[in-house]
């Protein structure tokens, strides 16, 4: 299969589109966890509050399926900066 280059645009003001490789045959657009992605590191970055990439998916996973994310004792602050996102904090007993 021919590897192709596809384009994920963000309905977010200021976003350029995002080049995504993929080799699978009929692929078309980007999924909505791409999108709500996105839409997050936009706005996260129009405020210069980032979140690290990998914790950003997790919670673009999260709020795209409803979910909350739970997080160590230490309390990974950073996630608390995602508008809608439910934090959890684990405790010991």
């Amino acid at each position: 299969m021919a590897r192709s280059a596809r384009y994920c645009r963000s309905n977010s003001p200021g976003v350029r589109p995002v080049t995504v490789r993929d080799t699978r045959a009929g692929w078309e657009g980007c999924t909505p966890t791409a999108n709500r992605w996105a839409g997050l590191f936009a706005q996260l970055h129009r405020t210069g509050a980032l979140v690290p990439a990998s914790d950003l998916a997790v919670a673009a996973t999260a709020l795209h399926l409803g979910f909350g994310v739970l997080v160590g004792p230490a309390d990974e602050s950073h996630f608390r900066r995602v508008v809608g996102l439910r934090v959890e904090v684990l405790t010991s007993a």
